[in-house]
C-alpha cells in the first residue's frame, strides 16, 4: 500500500493531506500534486511517499532545486511500480524487496543531527 502525506518535521502529520492507495499510478498523482505546492516553499514540511512502510521519497520543502530531499521536477526518479513489483507477501517477493529497509534517495543519513532517524521501524527527527 502506497502512503503519501504531508508533514511537518517533527511528525505532524496533516490528515487532509494523506492518501493511501494499491494503486502506484494514484500514488505518483498525489505526489506530484502536493509536491508543486509552492506555497509550502521554504518551510519547515516534509512530503512522504512511502510503500508499505518503506520510504520511496521525502522531500523537504525548505530544500532548494540541487539538494538531495528536493523531488520537483525529479518525480521520473521515484520507482512507483518498482516498489510493488509483485512482492508477494511472506518474505517479500519481487522488484528487489527482500525485506530490509532502504533510505530514499535523499533522505537523510541516520545518526546526523537533527535529521531522520529510523528506529523499531519508526521514523523520527534527531
Amino acid at each position: 500500500m502506497y502512503h503519501i502525506y504531508l508533514c511537518t518535521l517533527y511528525e505532524q502529520v496533516y490528515s487532509w493531506s494523506e492518501t493511501k492507495t494499491p494503486d502506484p499510478v494514484a500514488a505518483c498523482e498525489a505526489f506530484a500534486d502536493l509536491v508543486n505546492c509552492r506555497i509550502l516553499d521554504g518551510h519547515k514540511f516534509a512530503l512522504v511517499a512511502s510503500y508499505n512502510h518503506c520510504a520511496l521519497a521525502i522531500h523537504r520543502f525548505d530544500q532548494g532545486p540541487g539538494d538531495s530531499g528536493y523531488w520537483r521536477g525529479r518525480l521520473d526518479e521515484i520507482d512507483w511500480r518498482g516498489a510493488a513489483g509483485g512482492a508477494s507477501g511472506a518474505g517479500g517477493g519481487g522488484g528487489g524487496d527482500d525485506g530490509r529497509r532502504r533510505r530514499a534517495r535523499g533522505a537523510p543519513h541516520r545518526g546526523t543531527g537533527g535529521e531522520w532517524r529510523e528506529a523499531n521501524g519508526v521514523k523520527r527527527m534527531a
